[in-house]
């Protein structure tokens, strides 16, 4: 597991505080570290997955196809056969 934020790491209490009052929201300073270390805890298991997925695409030889972008393949579909569905070969 990778190494958690040290205390002295975080966002102070006073600045996330000074921030949702900017917004208009007020919250006393135990609710506000218990949204920081759910943030924190969030971003932790966010960051592992992250690391997870990146570790699973190097070691696999599957091709990644991106079907949102304009390529180089043909973009034409396949033939539809005259049916009642207009299934594919």
């Amino acid at each position: 597991m990778e190494k958690k934020l040290e205390e002295k790491e975080k966002i102070s209490i006073a600045e996330i505080k000074a921030d949702f009052e900017a917004e208009g929201e007020m919250f006393d300073d135990s609710e506000i570290e218990k949204i920081r270390g759910f943030l924190y805890l969030l971003a932790q298991i966010s960051y592992e997955q992250y690391n997870r997925n990146k570790q699973v695409s190097e070691t696999t030889n599957g091709k990644i196809i991106n079907i949102n972008s304009n390529s180089d393949e043909s973009t034409k579909s396949n033939t539809l056969y005259p049916c009642e569905y207009g299934r594919t070969g």
